[in-house]
């Protein structure tokens, strides 16, 4: 029976979760920069930074918390997860895909970051990322980099190095308590000005623009049950609001698919399946039935 590869990278994933774990709630050392307080903090988010000792790094560990209203951590997660709606919270991002699955949400990815003008190079990261479902309703994501021969440095690029990019995410009567932590070491030559004045302004910042995209544009369709599934892909794009869903089914196995209805307010179709694959729309969420096991492309697309 067909199962996911073997994981290699167990011992990085734990590393980034006990860091997570440690800080995410932690008051030692952090120091508020911007208080969700302030007058111009629309959004509510606190902006906190801490410099560890005999940290090498230029950019400090960065930390924000806030409260999204409205979203549970579910929807909150969809937004963060898929590739294609990544730049809507993520200014720096230039690319970032799935290499290899090894779960679920357990995956290797590559991404690039674009650099600042002439002064700084873009940067890239080879790393894996995991999501852990908690029986209280929280979420929490990690992801962290990692060592693979098949993806070397490029010329152009500076390979920067994840200790951790980590979300925890809570849920709460008026939505989901975010916070999101980041330890990264750029590696090579960024100037102190512009670490101060961008760098460390832009990444606490993902929550707000989260936070914004899901309120402007809804959240993205995504598994709201469990599933025997093996997760060959998924992604959502925006501008054709377009969910692409690639697995291989098992016999027996029904699942659920949530969508947003500010996303398809004329409602949604169901593409692909093909034989053996019963799809099923009522209200907000498409019902997935596989009768044999086979290999699946579908796609969830707008009326």
């Amino acid at each position: 029976m067909a199962a996911y590869p073997e994981f290699p990278y167990q011992a990085e994933r734990d590393a980034a979760l006990e860091y997570l774990r440690r800080e995410a709630f932690s008051e030692d050392g952090w120091v508020t920069f911007v208080d969700n307080a302030t007058s111009d903090n629309k959004q509510g988010v606190t902006y906190q930074k801490k410099t560890a000792k005999g940290d090498s790094s230029a950019i400090p560990i960065v930390r924000a918390r806030g409260l999204v209203e409205g979203f549970t951590p579910q929807q909150f997660l969809a937004l963060i997860t898929y590739p294609g709606v990544r730049a809507t919270w993520d200014v720096r991002i230039e690319k970032t895909e799935v290499l290899k699955r090894f779960g679920r949400f357990l995956s290797e990815f590559y991404a690039i970051k674009r650099g600042i003008g002439w002064v700084v190079s873009p940067r890239d990261i080879v790393g894996c990322q995991d999501t852990i479902i908690n029986e209280d309703g929280s979420i929490e994501r990690v992801l962290t980099s990692v060592e693979d021969s098949d993806r070397p440095p490029v010329s152009g690029r500076v390979r920067a190095t994840v200790t951790i990019t980590g979300w925890v995410l809570s849920p709460v009567e008026q939505g989901t308590n975010v916070t999101y932590v980041v330890k990264v070491n750029p590696n090579g030559s960024i100037p102190t000005a512009i670490i101060n004045s961008t760098v460390v302004q832009e990444i606490p910042g993902a929550i707000s623009r989260a936070s914004e995209a899901l309120h402007s544009k809804g959240y993205p369709p995504y598994i709201s049950s469990d599933t025997q599934a093996l997760i060959r892909g998924e992604d959502f794009d925006f501008s054709t609001r377009i969910f692409e869903f690639d697995f291989l089914g098992k016999q027996g196995d029904v699942f659920e698919i949530t969508f947003d209805s500010k996303i398809y307010s004329q409602g949604v179709t169901v593409e692909g399946g093909g034989d053996g694959v019963e799809a099923s729309v009522d209200d907000n969420r498409v019902t997935i039935k596989v009768e044999k096991e086979r290999e699946v492309q579908l796609r969830v697309v707008p009326l």
